[in-house]
């Protein structure tokens, strides 16, 4: 199960808890969490619809789950190789990511690519995407918004997992890219010649940038080209309608890097309902007692357990922040897990 973590702010003081030193991710202008787990679910309020498709070519298969970083089956999506290279996500165009000139936006992903890619497309719409560029027969991590083009020193190595994050200050109007967790210094390259190396981010005041996006966005593929395929493993997607910071972007590499141990199963025993919802959830059991039940707890992504309660049908987590946890029910037999969220 996928390991999360969220920041909590007061005072604009960054607050960490003093029973662990867990790196925390923001929830601060995050508009979109793709966490991949069994769907291609937006996990974050509403508008957003997904599509597995495979671009309308009979002969090409559609994304399909896999197993993720952490080795947990059906929790990352797999963009198959296929003769047109055409699998892809498609999510509309939700108003959610109409980052224009005049909005700084983010985005997080985890990623690993299995094959060559002259352009391979993570996400993107028609004024933005991530991907990877080759450039010399070596892939480059590459961020463009309209005619700026940034790319990484740093190499990326097919069949290797890696966290990879774009920053878009339109206040400093700046682009930032990181590879684990770290600011990695790139150049300038879109067709023509490759700017100088070594730059901790690239300067888009000289550059056209596009308006607000028309298109529709994706994963895996840009406008349905066969040439931006991506061939490869996508996961635990953070998008934000902010620039983050190089602290905030080390805290979800390093909160999204290991397993949390806890592991939600799809017992059909019992459903917990709304989920999403503000923290007040209701259980209903299907094939169980209330009376078989021993003891219901609420764990965060980081294994600590903040509520325990005896047998009760209403859970009231109103106090909690927003973020991801984990509900276990004890039965006189084993235990059931499953992933709650709070909005």
């Amino acid at each position: 199960m996928k390991k999360i973590y969220f920041l909590i702010f007061f005072c604009n003081i960054l607050v960490f808890s003093t029973n662990s030193l867990f790196a925390q991710i923001p929830t601060n202008g995050l508009v979109a969490y793709f966490p991949f787990s069994g769907n291609a679910n937006n996990q974050i309020g509403s508008g957003i619809i997904s599509t597995v498709s495979s671009g309308g070519f009979p002969a090409n298969t559609p994304p399909v789950l896999t197993t993720d970083r952490n080795a947990v089956a059906n929790s990352a999506y797999d963009f198959v190789p296929n003769i047109n290279s055409t699998s892809y996500i498609d999510l509309g165009q939700p108003s959610q990511f109409n980052f224009g000139t005049s909005s700084s936006f983010s985005i997080a992903l985890w990623m690993k690519f299995v094959d060559y890619q002259v352009s391979a497309t993570m996400i993107a719409n028609n004024a933005w995407y991530l991907g990877i560029r080759n450039l010399g027969s070596q892939d480059h991590l590459n961020f463009v918004f309209g005619a700026a083009s940034f790319n990484s020193d740093s190499l990326l190595h097919p069949g290797n997992w890696v966290h990879v994050a774009s920053v878009y200050n339109y206040i400093n109007h700046s682009i930032e890219l990181y590879i684990n967790g770290l600011l990695a210094t790139g150049f300038s390259y879109n067709g023509g010649p490759i700017g100088p190396q070594g730059q901790d981010s690239l300067s888009t005041s000289t550059f056209t940038l596009n308006g607000t996006p028309t298109g529709t966005t994706q994963f895996g593929l840009r406008d349905v080209l066969t040439s931006t395929g991506f061939k490869g493993v996508l996961d635990e997607v953070l998008i934000y309608n902010r620039a983050l910071t190089a602290t905030e972007v080390a805290g979800i590499f390093t909160a999204t890097s290991g397993p949390s141990g806890i592991k939600e199963n799809s017992d059909n025993d019992y459903s917990i309902f709304p989920n999403p919802n503000n923290g007040i959830f209701q259980l209903k059991f299907d094939n169980i007692g209330l009376n078989d039940i021993s003891k219901i707890e609420i764990y965060n992504t980081g294994g600590e357990k903040i509520l325990q309660q005896e047998k009760s049908m209403l859970i009231d987590l109103s106090t909690a922040s927003k973020g991801v946890y984990f509900l276990k029910i004890y039965n006189n037999k084993t235990f059931l897990t499953k992933k709650i969220i709070i909005q």
